[in-house]
Protein backbone atom coordinates (compact mmCIF):
# COMPACT_ATOMS: atom_id res chain seq x y z
CA UNK A 1 0.00 0.00 0.00
CA UNK A 2 1.32 3.45 -0.88
CA UNK A 3 0.74 4.73 2.65
CA UNK A 4 3.24 2.17 3.97
CA UNK A 5 6.06 3.86 2.07
CA UNK A 6 8.23 6.51 3.77
CA UNK A 7 7.05 10.09 3.49
CA UNK A 8 10.50 11.62 3.90
CA UNK A 9 11.79 14.41 6.12
CA UNK A 10 11.35 17.25 3.61
CA UNK A 11 7.89 18.00 5.06
CA UNK A 12 9.25 19.11 8.46
CA UNK A 13 7.57 22.33 9.64
CA UNK A 14 4.73 21.99 7.12
CA UNK A 15 1.07 22.32 8.27
CA UNK A 16 -1.02 19.16 8.14
CA UNK A 17 -3.36 20.50 5.46
CA UNK A 18 -0.45 21.06 3.04
CA UNK A 19 1.02 17.66 3.85
CA UNK A 20 -2.31 15.98 3.08
CA UNK A 21 -2.53 17.66 -0.29
CA UNK A 22 1.08 16.77 -1.05
CA UNK A 23 0.53 13.13 -0.10
CA UNK A 24 -2.65 12.98 -2.17
CA UNK A 25 -0.80 14.30 -5.21
CA UNK A 26 2.37 12.24 -4.78
CA UNK A 27 0.74 8.98 -3.68
CA UNK A 28 -2.37 9.35 -5.86
CA UNK A 29 -4.75 8.61 -3.02
CA UNK A 30 -7.65 10.48 -1.43
CA UNK A 31 -7.62 11.63 2.19
CA UNK A 32 -10.56 13.03 4.14
CA UNK A 33 -9.69 15.02 7.28
CA UNK A 34 -12.49 15.18 9.83
CA UNK A 35 -13.75 18.71 10.54
CA UNK A 36 -12.99 18.27 14.27
CA UNK A 37 -9.23 17.85 13.75
CA UNK A 38 -6.91 20.86 13.47
CA UNK A 39 -5.37 21.09 9.97
CA UNK A 40 -2.83 23.72 11.04
CA UNK A 41 -0.63 21.50 13.24
CA UNK A 42 2.91 21.27 11.90
CA UNK A 43 5.03 18.20 11.32
CA UNK A 44 8.06 17.87 13.56
CA UNK A 45 11.19 16.08 12.43
CA UNK A 46 10.52 12.37 11.97
CA UNK A 47 12.83 9.54 10.82
CA UNK A 48 13.11 9.18 7.06
CA UNK A 49 11.91 5.59 7.52
CA UNK A 50 8.52 6.63 8.96
CA UNK A 51 5.69 5.63 6.61
CA UNK A 52 3.20 8.15 5.27
CA UNK A 53 0.45 6.73 7.45
CA UNK A 54 2.67 6.69 10.58
CA UNK A 55 3.60 10.30 9.91
CA UNK A 56 0.00 11.43 9.49
CA UNK A 57 -1.21 9.52 12.53
CA UNK A 58 1.73 10.94 14.52
CA UNK A 59 0.47 14.43 13.72
CA UNK A 60 -3.03 13.48 14.83
CA UNK A 61 -2.06 11.64 18.02
CA UNK A 62 -2.13 14.76 20.28
CA UNK A 63 -5.70 15.33 19.05
CA UNK A 64 -6.58 11.66 19.66
CA UNK A 65 -7.01 11.17 15.95
CA UNK A 66 -6.34 7.99 13.95
CA UNK A 67 -6.96 6.70 10.45
CA UNK A 68 -9.32 4.21 8.84
CA UNK A 69 -9.35 2.99 5.26
CA UNK A 70 -12.73 3.01 3.53
CA UNK A 71 -12.39 1.61 0.03
CA UNK A 72 -9.82 3.81 -1.72
CA UNK A 73 -10.02 6.58 0.86
CA UNK A 74 -8.05 7.27 4.05
CA UNK A 75 -10.31 8.90 6.63
CA UNK A 76 -8.52 10.72 9.46
CA UNK A 77 -10.74 11.40 12.43
CA UNK A 78 -11.24 11.18 16.21
CA UNK A 79 -10.61 7.67 17.50
CA UNK A 80 -14.16 7.52 18.91
CA UNK A 81 -15.52 8.00 15.38
CA UNK A 82 -13.03 5.68 13.70
CA UNK A 83 -13.97 2.93 16.16
CA UNK A 84 -17.58 3.01 14.87
CA UNK A 85 -17.05 4.01 11.25
CA UNK A 86 -16.58 0.75 9.32
CA UNK A 87 -19.12 -1.13 11.44
CA UNK A 88 -21.70 1.59 10.80
CA UNK A 89 -21.10 1.43 7.05
CA UNK A 90 -21.46 -2.37 7.05
CA UNK A 91 -24.61 -2.16 9.18
CA UNK A 92 -26.26 0.41 6.90
CA UNK A 93 -25.40 -1.80 3.92
CA UNK A 94 -27.13 -4.80 5.49
CA UNK A 95 -30.13 -2.71 6.55
CA UNK A 96 -30.63 -1.48 2.99
CA UNK A 97 -31.17 -5.06 1.87
CA UNK A 98 -33.94 -5.38 4.45
CA UNK A 99 -36.00 -2.46 3.10
CA UNK A 100 -38.82 -2.73 0.60
CA UNK A 101 -36.85 -0.77 -1.97
CA UNK A 102 -36.73 -2.57 -5.31
CA UNK A 103 -33.71 -4.61 -6.32
CA UNK A 104 -32.90 -1.99 -8.98
CA UNK A 105 -33.11 0.79 -6.38
CA UNK A 106 -30.83 -1.09 -3.98
CA UNK A 107 -28.37 -1.70 -6.80
CA UNK A 108 -28.29 2.02 -7.64
CA UNK A 109 -27.59 2.92 -4.00
CA UNK A 110 -24.81 0.31 -3.86
CA UNK A 111 -23.00 1.54 -6.98
CA UNK A 112 -19.47 2.84 -6.45
CA UNK A 113 -19.39 6.45 -7.59
CA UNK A 114 -17.12 9.43 -6.95
CA UNK A 115 -18.21 12.46 -4.91
CA UNK A 116 -16.11 15.61 -5.11
CA UNK A 117 -16.46 19.10 -3.67
CA UNK A 118 -14.42 22.30 -3.70
CA UNK A 119 -12.94 24.45 -0.92
CA UNK A 120 -15.39 26.50 1.16
CA UNK A 121 -18.44 24.41 0.32
CA UNK A 122 -20.81 23.68 3.20
CA UNK A 123 -21.73 20.20 4.48
CA UNK A 124 -25.28 20.74 3.26
CA UNK A 125 -23.93 21.45 -0.23
CA UNK A 126 -21.91 18.24 0.01
CA UNK A 127 -25.05 16.36 1.05
CA UNK A 128 -26.86 17.85 -1.94
CA UNK A 129 -24.17 16.41 -4.22
CA UNK A 130 -24.60 13.00 -2.60
CA UNK A 131 -28.39 13.30 -2.85
CA UNK A 132 -28.23 14.15 -6.55
CA UNK A 133 -25.61 11.51 -7.31
CA UNK A 134 -27.65 8.67 -5.79
CA UNK A 135 -31.09 10.21 -6.43
CA UNK A 136 -32.18 10.04 -2.80
CA UNK A 137 -33.90 12.36 -0.37
CA UNK A 138 -32.26 13.19 2.97
CA UNK A 139 -34.60 14.01 5.83
CA UNK A 140 -33.43 16.00 8.82
CA UNK A 141 -30.63 18.00 7.15
CA UNK A 142 -31.45 20.86 9.52
CA UNK A 143 -29.52 18.86 12.13
CA UNK A 144 -26.31 19.56 10.17
CA UNK A 145 -24.91 22.93 11.30
CA UNK A 146 -23.36 25.49 8.98
CA UNK A 147 -19.66 24.95 8.32
CA UNK A 148 -17.09 25.55 5.58
CA UNK A 149 -15.12 22.55 4.42
CA UNK A 150 -11.89 22.09 2.51
CA UNK A 151 -12.21 20.44 -0.87
CA UNK A 152 -12.09 16.65 -0.97
CA UNK A 153 -12.79 13.62 -3.13
CA UNK A 154 -14.55 10.43 -2.07
CA UNK A 155 -13.45 7.97 -4.77
CA UNK A 156 -15.62 4.96 -5.57
CA UNK A 157 -18.06 5.13 -2.64
CA UNK A 158 -21.61 3.84 -2.36
CA UNK A 159 -24.43 5.80 -0.74
CA UNK A 160 -23.92 4.34 2.74
CA UNK A 161 -20.19 5.11 2.66
CA UNK A 162 -20.61 8.65 1.36
CA UNK A 163 -23.35 9.55 3.84
CA UNK A 164 -21.53 8.01 6.81
CA UNK A 165 -18.29 9.84 6.04
CA UNK A 166 -20.18 13.15 6.17
CA UNK A 167 -22.62 12.44 9.00
CA UNK A 168 -20.04 10.93 11.34
CA UNK A 169 -18.35 14.32 11.62
CA UNK A 170 -21.45 15.59 13.44
CA UNK A 171 -22.04 12.41 15.48
CA UNK A 172 -24.98 11.58 13.24
CA UNK A 173 -25.94 8.55 11.21
CA UNK A 174 -29.09 7.68 9.27
CA UNK A 175 -31.85 5.14 8.89
CA UNK A 176 -33.18 3.84 5.61
CA UNK A 177 -36.79 4.52 4.76
CA UNK A 178 -38.70 1.84 2.86
CA UNK A 179 -38.35 3.89 -0.34
CA UNK A 180 -34.57 3.88 -0.15
CA UNK A 181 -34.40 7.48 1.06
CA UNK A 182 -32.77 8.33 4.40
CA UNK A 183 -33.47 10.23 7.63
CA UNK A 184 -30.78 11.56 9.96
CA UNK A 185 -30.62 10.16 13.51
CA UNK A 186 -28.16 10.35 16.41
CA UNK A 187 -25.09 8.10 16.15
CA UNK A 188 -25.03 5.56 19.02
CA UNK A 189 -21.86 5.43 21.10
CA UNK A 190 -21.69 1.67 20.57
CA UNK A 191 -22.23 0.18 17.13
CA UNK A 192 -22.22 -3.58 16.56
CA UNK A 193 -23.25 -5.91 13.80
CA UNK A 194 -24.44 -9.53 13.96
CA UNK A 195 -22.81 -12.18 11.82
CA UNK A 196 -22.51 -15.95 11.76
CA UNK A 197 -19.21 -17.81 11.94
CA UNK A 198 -18.27 -21.45 11.59
CA UNK A 199 -16.25 -22.75 14.56
CA UNK A 200 -12.57 -23.63 13.96
CA UNK A 201 -11.86 -27.19 12.97
CA UNK A 202 -11.82 -29.52 15.95
CA UNK A 203 -14.18 -27.35 18.05
CA UNK A 204 -17.93 -27.12 18.49
CA UNK A 205 -20.20 -24.12 18.17
CA UNK A 206 -21.18 -24.46 21.84
CA UNK A 207 -17.59 -24.45 23.11
CA UNK A 208 -16.58 -21.57 20.86
CA UNK A 209 -19.60 -19.51 21.95
CA UNK A 210 -18.26 -19.70 25.49
CA UNK A 211 -14.61 -19.19 24.55
CA UNK A 212 -14.72 -16.27 22.13
CA UNK A 213 -16.23 -13.58 24.44
CA UNK A 214 -13.31 -14.10 26.83
CA UNK A 215 -10.82 -13.64 24.00
CA UNK A 216 -12.65 -10.72 22.42
CA UNK A 217 -14.16 -8.58 25.20
CA UNK A 218 -17.30 -6.76 24.15
CA UNK A 219 -18.73 -9.37 21.80
CA UNK A 220 -21.68 -11.63 22.51
CA UNK A 221 -21.86 -15.13 21.05
CA UNK A 222 -24.38 -17.93 20.99
CA UNK A 223 -24.45 -21.31 19.30
CA UNK A 224 -27.06 -21.88 16.62
CA UNK A 225 -26.79 -25.32 15.13
CA UNK A 226 -23.30 -25.73 13.69
CA UNK A 227 -22.63 -21.98 13.63
CA UNK A 228 -21.83 -19.26 16.15
CA UNK A 229 -23.91 -16.07 16.03
CA UNK A 230 -21.68 -13.19 17.10
CA UNK A 231 -22.51 -9.54 17.77
CA UNK A 232 -19.51 -7.21 17.66
CA UNK A 233 -17.66 -4.63 15.60
CA UNK A 234 -16.61 -5.28 12.03
CA UNK A 235 -12.98 -5.40 13.16
CA UNK A 236 -13.85 -8.07 15.73
CA UNK A 237 -15.61 -10.16 13.11
CA UNK A 238 -12.53 -9.88 10.88
CA UNK A 239 -10.35 -11.01 13.78
CA UNK A 240 -12.63 -13.99 14.40
CA UNK A 241 -12.33 -15.03 10.77
CA UNK A 242 -8.56 -14.73 11.02
CA UNK A 243 -8.67 -16.85 14.18
CA UNK A 244 -10.79 -19.44 12.43
CA UNK A 245 -8.60 -19.43 9.34
CA UNK A 246 -5.21 -17.87 10.18
CA UNK A 247 -3.78 -17.70 6.67
CA UNK A 248 -1.68 -14.55 6.65
CA UNK A 249 0.66 -14.52 3.68
CA UNK A 250 1.35 -17.89 2.08
CA UNK A 251 1.69 -19.93 5.25
CA UNK A 252 -1.27 -21.88 6.60
CA UNK A 253 -2.02 -22.63 10.22
CA UNK A 254 -1.00 -26.26 9.79
CA UNK A 255 2.45 -25.22 8.52
CA UNK A 256 3.18 -22.69 11.24
CA UNK A 257 5.82 -23.72 13.80
CA UNK A 258 4.64 -23.98 17.43
CA UNK A 259 5.19 -20.69 19.24
CA UNK A 260 7.25 -22.39 21.96
CA UNK A 261 9.70 -23.57 19.29
CA UNK A 262 10.35 -20.10 17.87
CA UNK A 263 13.33 -17.95 18.89
CA UNK A 264 13.95 -14.50 17.52
CA UNK A 265 17.60 -13.67 16.96
CA UNK A 266 16.91 -9.93 17.05
CA UNK A 267 13.81 -7.79 17.32
CA UNK A 268 13.85 -4.01 17.55
CA UNK A 269 10.72 -1.90 17.89
CA UNK A 270 10.11 1.85 17.57
CA UNK A 271 6.43 2.64 17.12
CA UNK A 272 2.97 2.41 18.65
CA UNK A 273 1.23 -0.58 20.22
CA UNK A 274 -1.27 -0.67 17.38
CA UNK A 275 1.55 -0.89 14.86
CA UNK A 276 3.23 -3.60 16.94
CA UNK A 277 0.02 -5.65 16.84
CA UNK A 278 -0.08 -5.23 13.07
CA UNK A 279 3.58 -6.18 12.65
CA UNK A 280 3.39 -9.31 14.81
CA UNK A 281 0.18 -10.40 13.10
CA UNK A 282 1.89 -10.25 9.71
CA UNK A 283 5.19 -11.89 10.75
CA UNK A 284 5.25 -15.13 8.68
CA UNK A 285 6.09 -17.51 11.54
CA UNK A 286 4.13 -15.70 14.24
CA UNK A 287 0.77 -14.55 12.85
CA UNK A 288 -0.43 -13.49 16.30
CA UNK A 289 -3.98 -12.27 16.82
CA UNK A 290 -4.44 -9.61 19.49
CA UNK A 291 -7.71 -9.49 21.43
CA UNK A 292 -8.40 -6.57 23.76
CA UNK A 293 -10.97 -4.00 24.76
CA UNK A 294 -9.59 -0.60 23.75
CA UNK A 295 -11.80 1.31 26.20
CA UNK A 296 -10.68 -0.85 29.15
CA UNK A 297 -7.03 -0.28 28.28
CA UNK A 298 -7.62 3.45 27.84
CA UNK A 299 -9.33 3.71 31.23
CA UNK A 300 -6.23 2.07 32.74
CA UNK A 301 -4.08 4.80 31.19
CA UNK A 302 -2.70 2.67 28.36
CA UNK A 303 -2.39 4.63 25.10
CA UNK A 304 -2.44 2.33 22.06
CA UNK A 305 -1.02 5.12 19.88
CA UNK A 306 1.89 6.11 22.13
CA UNK A 307 5.28 5.51 20.58
CA UNK A 308 7.73 3.33 22.52
CA UNK A 309 10.99 1.48 21.88
CA UNK A 310 12.64 -1.76 22.88
CA UNK A 311 15.13 -4.29 21.54
CA UNK A 312 15.64 -7.98 22.34
CA UNK A 313 18.19 -10.56 21.26
CA UNK A 314 17.74 -14.33 21.01
CA UNK A 315 14.40 -14.54 22.82
CA UNK A 316 11.29 -16.69 22.81
CA UNK A 317 7.93 -15.28 21.77
CA UNK A 318 6.87 -15.20 25.42
CA UNK A 319 9.99 -13.21 26.35
CA UNK A 320 9.37 -10.82 23.48
CA UNK A 321 5.81 -10.15 24.65
CA UNK A 322 6.94 -9.63 28.24
CA UNK A 323 9.57 -7.13 27.05
CA UNK A 324 6.90 -5.23 25.11
CA UNK A 325 4.01 -5.33 27.58
CA UNK A 326 5.46 -5.47 31.12
CA UNK A 327 6.72 -1.85 31.12
CA UNK A 328 3.29 -0.75 29.89
CA UNK A 329 1.55 -2.66 32.71
CA UNK A 330 -0.29 -4.96 30.34
CA UNK A 331 -0.92 -8.61 31.16
CA UNK A 332 -1.35 -11.18 28.42
CA UNK A 333 -2.45 -14.76 27.89
CA UNK A 334 -1.53 -16.67 24.72
CA UNK A 335 -3.75 -19.46 23.44
CA UNK A 336 -3.83 -20.79 19.88
CA UNK A 337 -1.91 -17.72 18.66
CA UNK A 338 -4.52 -15.40 20.17
CA UNK A 339 -2.92 -12.93 22.59
CA UNK A 340 -5.54 -11.61 25.01
CA UNK A 341 -4.53 -8.33 26.63
CA UNK A 342 -5.79 -6.82 29.89
CA UNK A 343 -4.49 -4.07 32.20
CA UNK A 344 -2.15 -5.42 34.87
CA UNK A 345 -3.67 -5.75 38.32
CA UNK A 346 -2.44 -3.17 40.83
CA UNK A 347 -0.14 -4.67 43.50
Amino acid sequence: MVLARPLGSSWSGTPLREILRGVESAKRISILLDRRLDPSVELKVLPDSASARETLEGLLRPQRGIGAVVGNLLYLGPETSVARLRTTIALRGEELRGTKASAARQLDLSRKLTIQWSDLQTPREVLTKISETFDLKIGGVEKVPHDLWAGATLPGVNAAEALTLVFCQFDLTFRWEESGDVTLVAWPETVQIERRHSPPRGTTAASVAQDWPAKFPGITARAMGNEVVVTGTLEQHEALEQLRRPTTGTATASKLPPLNKIRLAKFRWDGSLLKLFEGLSKAPDLQLIFAYDAKTLEQAGIDLDQRFQFEVLNVTVDQLLHKAFDPLKIEFVVKDRVVTLTPAMSP
